[in-house]
């Protein structure tokens, strides 16, 4: 019979999130709805055990309304035969939760030793084997990789919140270990959390993701994953999306063609439309960028630019049915074509031929390279004939506009 658990990490349960409070509120209650459809999903299927691998909270000041939750829906898991296992991890060290009281029967790992238990089903057979740890304070810089017993007759499980060195390299404080290095104890699955992006290291190593996105950074579908595992087999896993909450974040490529701001409307809400589901969940909030040239920048940055973008913002989130819109401004100018003035008799005609001299000719830039004595260019390591002048170049993307806009004054853009 094959082990079956609901695999779940990161669920940050009651994060202070920014912006409106009505909106902050939205978001917090779906993070608690999000728990309650995986607690669903796991009584639907009948499994064996839910696996919470830490940041069960974001910190140690959950509500009374969160805490009660928790409560009632470990119970009704425990009374349904189901094992709940739960890992503490950076965001709700053991240490710091000292005022969370979660029912009896609830497997707790709150050490860096590693601990193990076993897993029964309805009838009181044995079905698997769980071994885990869990963060005793908020900064762990090591994995007890050493001190993981081998694994049994059973299908065993690993659990920890952990940063694979694989994907940002030693010294996180965040229990880094090696991937390579979990496998070669033979476990048949890793459910590991940390990483707030759904992955399948390897078909054994697995991160669910955070269970409810919270801010531009965590787009994309987020939920749980369901899990089936059988001794010294691949197991099957299947991701199922349960947060109501979801964040869009797009960069819009030109808006310099645009020179008014109900034109600059049209273009985004189409833009936008195009990159939307048709279904929206409950909280939809997008984020578009604005880098550089635009038709509309004086709008946007001058005297009533705050307000101008507030109101865009309002228009855009009532046409495309959104929570929210957010634009982010990043640079903006008007447009300026230095074609014009590179024709010109003047500094600036010269400064700008130089650059495309630099730009254009291999020769011009590695001469001016030469004359730079003991060259040391950050992000430049390479030794092969050629490296630095790429690199160099890499520099000067963008550098004609920058040059011509602090040259020419902004009334004569």
């Amino acid at each position: 019979m094959p082990f079956r658990f609901v695999h779940m990490a990161d669920l940050h349960l009651d994060t202070p999130f920014a912006g409106r409070p009505e909106h902050r509120e939205l978001l917090r209650r779906l993070q608690r709805e999000a728990f309650q459809a995986a607690v669903e999903l796991a009584l639907q299927e009948g499994v064996h055990a839910l696996i919470i691998s830490g940041d069960l909270a974001d910190g140690e000041n959950l509500s009374y309304a969160t805490t009660l939750m928790l409560h009632e829906s470990f119970t009704r898991l425990l009374k349904a035969g189901i094992a709940v296992i739960y890992a503490h991890g950076n965001h709700d060290a053991a240490q710091a939760m000292t005022r969370l009281t979660l029912p009896r029967g609830v497997t707790v790992f709150s050490s860096m030793d590693p601990a193990c238990v076993t897993v029964y089903d309805r009838n009181g057979l044995a079905v698997g084997q769980v071994v885990g740890v869990g963060f005793e304070k908020s900064y762990e810089p090591e994995f007890p990789l050493m001190r993981f017993p081998a694994r049994g007759v059973l299908p065993t499980v690993g659990v920890a919140h952990t940063q694979l060195v694989e994907q940002a390299g030693t010294g996180t404080g965040y229990a880094p270990v090696s991937g390579r290095a979990l496998l070669m104890l033979g476990y048949d699955y890793w459910a590991l959390g940390h990483i707030h992006q759904h992955g399948m290291i390897d078909p054994r190593i697995a991160y669910p993701g955070v269970l409810s996105g919270r801010d531009f950074s965590e787009t994309g579908e987020k939920g749980v994953l369901l899990v089936e595992v059988e001794a010294r087999a691949n197991p099957r896993v299947a991701f199922y999306p349960l947060s109501q909450a979801g964040f869009w974040d797009e960069a819009f490529p030109d808006a310099a063609q645009y020179a008014a701001l109900p034109q600059l409307a049209d273009a985004l809400e189409a833009f936008a439309a195009a990159r939307l589901p048709a279904r929206l969940p409950q909280a939809a909030m997008l984020r578009l960028t604005i880098r550089g040239a635009c038709g509309c920048a004086g709008e946007l940055t001058g005297a009533m630019g705050a307000e101008n973008a507030a109101a865009l913002e309002g228009e855009l989130a009532r046409r495309l049915g959104l929570t929210e819109v957010r634009l982010r401004l990043i640079d903006l100018s008007m447009p300026l074509d230095i074609a014009e003035y590179a024709r010109e008799k003047h500094i600036l005609a010269e400064a700008l031929a130089m650059l495309e001299e630099a730009r254009t000719d291999d020769a011009a830039l590695e001469n001016i390279l030469l004359e730079i004595q003991d060259v040391r260019l950050a992000g430049c390591d390479s030794l092969r004939a050629g490296a630095l002048r790429d690199y160099a170049r890499g520099l000067l993307d963008g550098l004609p506009q920058l040059v011509a806009r602090r040259m020419i004054k902004e009334d004569r853009l």
